[in-house]
């Protein structure tokens, strides 16, 4: 079945939601607006793997900001 161009596959919570969903599963607010967040809230556990591994690897990591940079880009691609 093909998936029509203007409807999501993975619906994502409204920042509203996203941010209440944040509060509730004890993850920062600032965690709730990015994409990958308001799509993982929808399971708390996910989202709380993902915001731990975000702030460890990007919020309060130790790496320098060029190799922080080369990971997010090496795990991106």
């Amino acid at each position: 079945m093909p998936v029509e161009p203007s409807r999501p596959v993975l619906p994502l919570l409204s920042a509203d939601q996203a941010v209440a969903a944040a509060r509730a599963a004890g993850i920062p607010e600032v965690l709730a607006t990015p994409n990958v967040l308001r799509f993982a809230l929808r399971n708390p556990k996910v989202a709380r793997v993902l915001a731990d591994m975000i702030d460890v690897a990007v919020l309060n990591g130790t790496l320098d900001a060029r190799l922080r940079e080369v990971a997010i880009l090496r795990v991106g691609w």
